[in-house]
């Protein structure tokens, strides 16, 4: 994902469905648990499709060793799905989605928060990331859909 120009452009994540649909489905099933899932369980036997010079490429994160381009492109479709959940009902999604270490969402979460105008100059961040966990579970609870 970039914000070049004031809008923001997803580098994989629009272009493959079966991706998103893995991993949204995943976090909704957590949200209906009351759960959080780290990042290695979220992405973990998830296929992406990345667009490349010569077309879509077959590509999973080797979850045992991350790498920083992994991490982007993690971010990339974590970050298309909580701006959909963000415009349709005014929560992240992937306030679920948090670091096996810390159990908490990384700081790219907070700063997409902010980026999107979800998380206001000032706003207490665990009290914005509570808020969000607890509209991620009501709205993903109220959807016949998940």
């Amino acid at each position: 994902m970039s914000n070049q120009g004031g809008g923001l452009k997803w580098i994989y994540a629009d272009r493959d469905p079966d991706a998103v649909s893995v991993i949204e489905r995943r976090l909704a099933e957590t949200a209906r648990s009351d759960g959080f899932i780290n990042y290695s369980d979220l992405v973990q036997g998830v296929v992406f499709f990345l667009t490349k010079d010569n077309g879509m490429q077959p590509f999973e994160i080797n979850t045992y060793e991350w790498f920083g381009h992994e991490r982007q492109i993690l971010g990339d479709y974590l970050g298309f799905i909580a701006y959909r959940t963000y415009l349709e009902a005014d929560f992240l999604a992937s306030a679920l989605a948090v670091s096996k270490t810390d159990l908490r969402p990384s700081k790219f979460f907070f700063d997409f928060a902010r980026d999107v105008g979800a998380m206001k100059p000032g706003e207490d961040p665990d009290r914005f990331w509570l808020t969000q966990i607890v509209r991620a579970r009501d709205w993903y609870r109220s959807q016949s859909k998940w």
